[in-house]
């Protein structure tokens, strides 16, 4: 009985309290209405902003929300937060007050390149008060970087001069020219109304063979950066002879140029556009140094020769040109010639470099020592362009079957090598060394072949194999495609592969960083010779590969 005297009581005292909270219900009906300042539009989800390429235009997306009418959209160069009123900072841009944006995504423009901007949204209607406004997860987005120059072409160029052209009527005020990283040229347009309005204006007193980068402004943005080389002057010699349009090479002309020598140097300078095929082996003269040399102009000269036989010359040098297989044989007939040097005379030579040239289309090797007794003791290419033949070679770009190659040089040079082996191969014979800096090679090595061979494990280069600042994409078969086979220390770095570069033995030793595409998704278009750098995610695009195909930011 007690029990239930409790339960009664308890039950009492519930009843008591609900009537009394009923009663105070109904004398305060208005504590349980809808606040005003609540009764809002929700506010947005922001998806992200994504910078377009244009420099100037970015793309945001966002969740549109139930009966909003339109969008307002608001960025600043200075950070924007809540307590900030609409449009009071000195570098505000608003969007849609015309009510236009009632969809994602949306288009900014107007915006300036390579600039960081916070940004904001809130939606509005005429019959619900206006959202909260909604940021970015970061708060903020960058532009790209804005490309308003036009390329420069050779006909832009001189020793000591360049014309740059960009967007006429464009808003600049200012242009650089920079050597590495000093200003070596400083240019004021807010007052040269003919330079802006025709978008070009010319450089002059700059260096020979020197590399510049050219930025223009609008006061402190960047509008566009461009790089660009001088062309070289002609190189200085004991003699310096330069050929007609009209003339060939030729073991004649040859002979004749090397006896009107007083010391031991001969540059032969060669003009532009100007086209030399001969079908017979070209023989040096023993105990002199020759460059070849391109003189600077829209077209480089072209040297189609049967082969190059050298002696004991301290240099040759070829600079400024193009050297094709497209060539001749003796008797006039056209021929795809297959080495540029095929050695198998005693000689010792110092020195042989490339240096800007192109080289197309050879058959085997660029360099082969067939026999004992040749020395070859420093093999350079610097700033080349190197393309094999679509045909399956049984060479490597430089090939030692029986002398000796000593130092071995590959620096900013593109290796476009379908059908060439690979980029060396020394046959059981040591080397000093090999440096390859700053190249973009691609398509090698074949299948069942290495980068770079020694045939065997017991023997390399003495003094290491080093490689700096390169890219390694694609080889020509995923299945069967070797990295070094030596016994040299391999010291890499800032060496690049992309993920159609697939060795299957012999794998590098040296640190590599792999880039996750292919070389397709890294460069614009490599199966055509475009290798410029088109991906933002690859962590080498400021610094590695060839430096024209580089991005500049």
């Amino acid at each position: 009985m007690k029990i239930y005297k409790y339960i009664h009581n308890i039950l009492s005292g519930a009843c008591l309290l609900l009537t009394t909270i009923a009663a105070t219900s109904c004398d305060n009906a208005n504590d349980w209405t809808v606040d005003a300042a609540h009764n809002r539009l929700f506010s947005c989800d922001l998806s992200g902003v994504t910078p377009e390429d244009i420099g100037t235009e970015a793309t945001l997306e966002f969740k549109t929300v139930k009966g909003a009418e339109y969008y307002l959209i608001e960025v600043s160069k200075d950070t924007l937060y809540n307590d900030i009123e609409m449009g009071s900072t000195a570098t505000s841009i608003i969007y849609g007050e015309d009510k236009s944006i009632k969809e994602s995504p949306y288009t900014m423009t107007g915006l300036d390149s390579s600039t960081k901007y916070y940004l904001r949204l809130k939606a509005m209607s005429g019959n619900t008060p206006e959202s909260k406004w909604s940021y970015l997860s970061d708060y903020s987005f960058k532009t790209k970087s804005e490309q308003i120059f036009e390329e420069i072409s050779t006909a832009d160029l001189t020793e000591n001069s360049v014309v740059l052209h960009w967007l006429a009527n464009a808003e600049v005020t200012k242009l650089e020219i920079l050597k590495g990283e000093e200003v070596k040229v400083t240019k004021d347009l807010t007052n040269d109304n003919e330079a802006v309005t025709n978008g070009t204006i010319t450089i002059d007193g700059l260096e020979a063979q020197t590399n510049y980068t050219a930025k223009i402004y609008k006061d402190n943005i960047v509008r566009g950066t461009i790089g660009f080389t001088t062309f070289a002057a002609v190189p200085s010699a004991d003699l310096v002879y330069r050929m007609t349009a009209d003339e060939n090479l030729s073991n004649e002309l040859l002979a004749e140029i090397t006896a009107q020598c007083e010391g031991t140097s001969i540059t032969i300078a060669m003009p532009a556009g100007t086209t030399n095929k001969y079908g017979e082996a070209l023989e040096l003269v023993d105990g002199y140094s020759y460059t070849f040399f391109g003189i600077a102009g829209e077209k480089k000269p072209v040297i189609a020769i049967s082969t190059i036989t050298l002696k004991n010359n301290a240099l040759i040098k070829f600079q400024n040109v193009e050297l094709n297989a497209d060539g001749i044989n003796a008797e006039g007939t056209a021929k795809t010639n297959e080495y540029i040097i095929n050695q198998s005379a005693a000689a010792v030579v110092d020195n042989i470099t490339f240096e800007d040239c192109d080289i197309i289309g050879f058959k085997n090797s660029i360099v082969r020592i067939q026999s004992s007794g040749i020395e070859f003791k420093k093999v350079v290419f610097n700033g080349c362009y190197i393309k094999g033949q679509n045909l399956a070679s049984n060479y490597y770009v430089l090939h030692n079957k029986n002398g000796k190659f000593g130092e071995v040089e590959y620096n900013n040079t593109t290796f476009d090598c379908t059908g060439y082996r690979g980029l060396f191969y020394s046959e059981n014979k040591d080397c000093t060394s090999i440096n390859i800096t700053d190249c973009t090679i691609y398509n090698i090595p074949a299948s069942g072949q290495y980068v770079i061979d020694f045939k065997s494990t017991n023997n390399g280069a003495t003094n290491g194999i080093i490689i700096n600042n390169t890219i390694f994409a694609k080889v020509q078969d995923a299945s069967a495609a070797k990295g070094i086979r030596s016994n040299s220390v391999q010291t890499f770095d800032n060496v690049w592969t992309t993920n159609d570069f697939k060795l299957t033995g012999n794998q590098f030793s040296g640190t590599v960083t792999a880039f996750d595409g292919t070389s397709t998704d890294l460069f614009e278009n490599p199966a055509a010779g475009d290798f410029t750098i088109k991906s933002y995610n690859f962590g080498g695009r400021l610094n590695a590969g060839a430096i024209k195909w580089r991005m500049t930011e």
